[in-house]
Order: C-alpha cells, then structure tokens, then sequence
C-alpha cells in the first residue's frame, strides 16, 4: 500500500484489507514522506503481526515507492492496493483462486467501481474487462488498446515482476499504465476477470486533476511517447505497437493542448500541439480526433 498524506482515508483502505476472506496475506504500507497523521491512523493496526508500517524520511514518488514495497515484501503474489480505495471482501480470494488454478498465470486485471470522497457510489464500472485469457504478447496489445489495468484491482506474480523490472521512476500519473504493459509482456499468460472488486475513489482535487493543470501529465505523455520504441522492444510487433501508443498519445495531447490554448496558456497549450502533431501526424485529422477537437472548442465557448 502506497501511502502519502493518506489520514483522511487509509483506515479504510487498511480495515477493507483486514475483512478480507482469504487471510494468508502480508501488508506493507510505506508512507512517502507524509506530513499529516497518516502514521498515527495506522499504529493500531500494527498489532497484526501481518501488518508493516514504514515511513520514507524522503519523498520517493509513485515509481520507487513502489519498486520498494516490491522489493520489501515476500509474497509469490503482489497487488498494490492504493491508500484511498477499498477492496471488496473477497478481492483476494478471487485473486488467490485464479494462480492456483492455472500455474502459468502471471498476470490478472479485474473490474472497479467508481466512488465518491465519501466512498458512496458514483458510477458503475462499464464492462471493459470481460472474461478473457491471453498471452503476455496478446495482453500488453489488449490493455494498450484499453488502458484496464488498475493497481488496486490487479495482481502479478513476483517472478514476472523480476523479469519486467521496476517501475519507470521518470513517471507518475502513467507510472502504472506503464508497468503494466512491462509486465504484460514479461508474463506467461494473462487473464481478466469480470469481477467488480475495488471501490475505486474519486477525490477532488487528487492527483490527476493536480498533474493535469501543473502540466505535468501533458509533459509525461510526450516521454512515454518518445520511448515507446524502447518500451515494446521485447514484443514481436514493437514497432506497429510503439506506433499506436505514439498516436494515441498524441491524439490526447492535441486536446490538451488545445484546451490550454484557450484557456490563454499560449506558450505551454502550443507546445503540446505542436508534439502532438508530431506523435500523430494523420491521427490528428481522424474523424474521432475532429469531434473531439470540436467538443473542446465548443465547451471552451460555452464556459465563456
């Protein structure tokens, strides 16, 4: 569990942990250099000897902090369960039946609902995630094409972790879209399970809407672009892959971009154009990509 700042909402995040009906499990919560009372919210619960609490004096970020709670745990089965959601009771146990059943499973996503701070239901998760299983080579194409690979609802196993890697620490907001397709290519076999098991919480002013307006995600996404060739470098069709994901990218960007143009963020908003036409070439003048163009001069309009 990646912690930082968490006092809020951790409680719950460790209680949904401790209800869970499979019970073989160890917990490592690392702090990443949290300046409110997340230690004091979690020193109870260190009474369950299952439980580890440490505080990173330093400020890590996603990607190591994360490549730590790896390295720092011993389970043959690893999930991240991220401080502000909660699984539901039987997440684990989904999880636990899947790799004993099939010994090659090295990987596997299911679904998440979408919450509210409050944790009181928003949305229903649309059926993305239906019942499937793939090779690694066939799953790092499918979750490319539908980014469905959320921490909290995901498990792997430690030795396709060992063959992936850690995390890129050069990212945060697509630190885990890229992991996952790390790991997806370094796995045996893959498979979704259309099971709803994480109340996922949407908070406002988290650390997506923070990354969107610093600009920090635009900028992100044009190094995820520009090393999508390394990336797909293990996977047979690196190059078509590493393609897609450029054009992708620069299809969103363009929209952001655009955005910030209105917006009167000149310099930045023409920036991120100017990358993205260059990731996407011919994407941009798609017929998606026009509606989406047209929908964000539209709504710029209309909030004037």
């Amino acid at each position: 569990m990646l912690a930082h700042n968490s006092a809020g909402f951790i409680k719950t995040a460790v209680d949904s942990v401790c209800a869970q009906s499979f019970q073989n499990w160890e917990l490592l919560i690392s702090d990443d250099a949290s300046s409110d009372k997340t230690a004091e919210v979690v020193g109870p619960y260190l009474e369950d000897r299952r439980i580890r609490y440490i505080y990173q004096r330093e400020n890590l970020k996603q990607a190591n902090n994360w490549a730590f709670t790896i390295a720092n745990t011993s389970g043959p089965i690893l999930t991240t369960l991220h401080a502000d959601d909660a699984w539901e009771p039987d997440a684990l146990q989904t999880f636990a039946d899947a790799f004993q059943k099939q010994s090659d499973l090295d990987l596997a996503w299911t679904n998440w609902d979408y919450y509210d701070p409050s944790l009181k239901l928003r949305q229903r998760s649309a059926p993305v995630t239906v019942a499937k299983e793939m090779s690694g080579e066939d799953a790092s194409v499918w979750l490319l094409d539908n980014n469905h690979a959320l921490p909290s609802a995901s498990a792997f196993t430690r030795e396709a972790s060992n063959r992936a890697g850690s995390p890129d620490p050069r990212f945060g907001m697509v630190c885990d879209r890229r992991y996952y397709l790390q790991l997806a290519m370094a796995s045996r076999r893959c498979r979704a399970i259309p099971k709803v098991l994480v109340r996922y919480r949407q908070n406002v002013g988290g650390v997506t809407s923070v990354f969107s307006t610093s600009g920090r995600l635009q900028d992100e996404m044009i190094v995820f672009a520009d090393d999508a060739e390394n990336l797909f470098r293990p996977h047979p069709r690196r190059a078509e892959l590493a393609k897609k994901l450029q054009v992708m990218l620069g299809k969103d960007l363009f929209l952001l971009g655009l955005e910030a143009f209105l917006a009167g963020d000149r310099t930045r908003g023409k920036r991120w154009m100017t990358n993205a036409k260059r990731l996407a070439s011919w994407g941009i003048i798609q017929p998606d990509s026009l509606r989406g163009i047209a929908r964000t001069v539209k709504g710029r309009f209309q909030r004037k």
